[in-house]
């Protein structure tokens, strides 16, 4: 009896993202789009607060790569969770079409690669998800460690505000790192997917002319291995179709996670040139990785 499937290997993305309000859905409560609303509203003010920080500290080219490192990191949350956001219909249909019997008919030899990237999904995205909250935790005591008054600079004099602006900035920041986790996790579980249907597609071409029963030995006939070899080639087609899928809803948003990576990388070198203590963690490896075991499976077929 088959007990896993592909829902199973992008739950903790699902899970996460409901929460948050960024799962789309076709008729979202008017609670729901509230929160996804909330999303928005955290996103584009903590952009707006270092954008003035950044205006005001273009005098001072040491100052300005700070805030500049950071708008480069809120800039490609917000613009991946515009296309996201953008193509959530996209993204539906993507769900809709895993759906496929194609997809959820795996036999009990083949369960074992499904299960397999489960668990590698389910540890890439409980990796992304601490790692981005870990991040939250070091801005929360940064202001202490650091003797600042904001985890974010900020170009005026709060007065006795300060602390709710902290307080605004640490919620607006949590937002965005939950979200992120969500985010490159749901990119690598949709990647995970592919795998293991690449996989179980293999194992099919393979064994195309073995006999799978393993109570009756008899020859495997030539109008049974021509009916296998057109299931094979209909399922290679359907992952193909899901492939594009992912490069459709994902290929903006792992571009511009690269090319802040790039930034941010290049900026933290600059600070260090000026002794500064700064230490960026960058996932933008991940997706990669599972790119590179896709592209695997492409020089086989």
């Amino acid at each position: 009896m088959i007990k896993s499937s592909n829902e199973d290997v992008y739950k903790i993305p699902y899970d996460m993202m409901t929460k948050s309000g960024i799962w789309p859905k076709k008729n979202p409560s008017f609670v729901y789009k509230m929160k996804t609303s909330l999303n928005w509203f955290f996103a584009l003010s903590l952009f707006v607060i270092l954008l003035l920080q950044a205006i005001d500290d273009i005098g001072d080219f040491a100052k300005l790569s700070q805030s500049l490192y950071i708008m480069a990191a809120m800039l490609g949350y917000i613009i991946k969770l515009g296309t996201f956001t953008f193509r959530r219909n996209k993204f539906l249909n993507m769900i809709n079409f895993l759906k496929n019997p194609i997809f959820t008919f795996v036999s009990e030899d083949f369960e074992h690669y499904l299960i397999k990237n489960i668990k590698r999904a389910n540890l890439t995205a409980n990796s992304f998800k601490y790692l981005y909250m870990s991040c939250v935790f070091f801005y929360l005591i940064y202001p202490i460690a650091d003797h600042v008054s904001l985890p974010f600079p900020f170009p005026y004099d709060l007065g006795r505000y300060t602390f709710l602006m902290y307080a605004f900035q640490m919620v607006a920041e949590s937002f965005a790192a939950w979200n992120n986790a969500c985010l490159d996790s749901l990119c690598a579980c949709t990647m995970c997917v592919a795998i293991a249907q690449l996989e179980i597609l293999a194992k099919k071409i393979n064994t195309v002319k073995q006999n799978h029963s393993s109570l009756v030995a008899y020859e495997i006939s030539e109008d049974v291995i021509l009916r296998r070899l057109k299931h094979c080639t209909k399922h290679h087609l359907a992952i193909i179709k899901y492939i594009q899928y992912i490069e459709e809803i994902f290929n903006i948003g792992v571009f511009l996670q690269l090319m802040a990576s790039v930034l941010i990388i290049c900026n933290t070198l600059f600070r260090f040139m000026l002794v500064s203590k700064v230490f960026i963690l960058n996932l933008y490896f991940v997706p990669c990785a599972f790119q590179l075991r896709i592209q695997y499976f492409e020089q086989i077929f």
